[in-house]
C-alpha cells in the first residue's frame, strides 16, 4: 500500500509545478492519504491547475466499483516477460491502455508511505516536493447517474534499490520535473511515454521506520510520521532539514522521540 503525504504551502506547490493551487479554505495539510480518500493532483487536461481526484481509478468502462490503487508498469505478469518489453506491459492492460495514452497525471508528494502484508511500514522522502506518475479516469455506474466519480492510481516498478533493501516488491514511479512535464503533455508520442516509465535515481531519497499501529488509526496529524529509529542512510543530502520543515520539530539520528 502507498499511503500520500501532502504538506506543502501553496506558494511552495505553485512555484515548483508551475499551478494555479486550490484556495487556501481549500488546501489542507494531509500527513497521509490513504486509497479512497482525496487527493491534489496535476492532470494532462490542464496541467496548470491542482484538482481533487479521489485515489482509486475506475475504468470508464466497467460495470463494476472496484477500485485501482496502483498500475503496474508490468502489467499482470503473465505475458512479456522479457525485461526489455516491461515498459510495454501497462498500455495493453484494458484498466489502464486509456488512460495511459490520454489521461495522465502526477501527485506531488512531500513524501509517501510504504506498508506491507508484514506490517513493515517506512517513510521516503526526496527533496519535497517532488511528483509520483499516476493515470485518472471518469466512471459513472450509468448513464442516468449525475455524480461523476474521477479517480486516479500510481504507477509502480517493481522495487529496487533502497526499496527492495527494505524487502519491498514494489515501489511507486517517481519522476523528475523534467520526466513530469513530459508525462503531462498530450502531445508526446507513446514511445516517449513508455520511455519515462522508468527508474528514478533514488540515491538522495532517504527514509526511516514507522510506527504502524499510529498509522492504523488512520490520523492525519505530524504523530504518524514519527520516525523510528535511524534513517536508513547517512546523510547524503539534506534529510533532516527536509523532515523538519515537515514536521515543524527536530529528530536526532538514531533516536526515537
Amino acid at each position: 500500500m502507498i499511503i500520500i503525504g501532502q504538506v506543502s504551502d501553496r506558494d511552495n506547490l505553485e512555484s515548483k509545478f508551475e499551478v494555479q493551487s486550490p484556495t487556501v479554505e481549500e488546501q489542507t495539510k494531509n500527513f497521509s492519504l490513504f486509497p479512497e480518500e482525496k487527493s491534489l493532483v496535476i492532470c494532462s487536461n490542464n496541467k496548470h491547475k491542482l484538482v481533487s481526484l479521489h485515489y482509486g481509478l475506475i475504468p470508464f468502462w466497467t460495470s463494476s466499483n472496484k477500485k485501482y490503487f496502483e498500475a503496474p508498469v508490468d502489467g499482470d505478469g503473465t505475458s512479456l516477460t522479457e525485461p526489455h518489453k516491461l515498459k510495454k506491459r501497462i498500455i495493453n492492460v484494458p484498466a489502464f491502455r486509456k488512460p495511459v495514452r490520454e489521461t495522465r497525471c502526477i501527485i506531488p508528494v512531500d513524501y509517501f508511505i510504504l506498508a506491507d502484508e508484514d506490517r513493515t511500514v517506512l517513510f521516503f522522502t526526496d527533496e519535497r516536493p517532488f511528483a509520483l506518475a499516476g493515470v485518472y479516469d471518469s466512471w459513472k455506474l450509468s448513464y442516468k447517474d449525475k455524480e461523476l466519480y474521477e479517480g486516479f492510481s500510481i504507477l509502480t516498478l517493481p522495487a529496487k534499490g533502497i526499496f527492495s533493501e527494505c524487502s519491498f516488491k514494489n515501489q511507486p514511479l517517481i519522476l523528475s520535473m523534467r520526466a513530469s512535464r513530459r508525462w503531462l503533455n498530450q502531445d508526446v508520442p507513446l514511445m516517449e511515454i513508455t520511455s519515462v516509465m522508468d527508474y528514478y535515481d533514488d540515491k538522495k531519497i532517504n527514509g526511516y521506520n514507522l510506527d504502524p499501529a499510529l498509522l492504523n488509526k488512520h490520523l492525519n496529524d505530524k504523530s504518524v510520521i514519527k520516525p523510528v529509529g535511524a534513517f536508513l542512510r547517512d546523510n547524503k543530502f539534506d534529510s533532516y532539514s527536509i523532515i523538519e520543515r515537515i514536521k515543524g520539530s527536530r529528530y536526532k539520528k538514531g533516536v526515537t522521540p
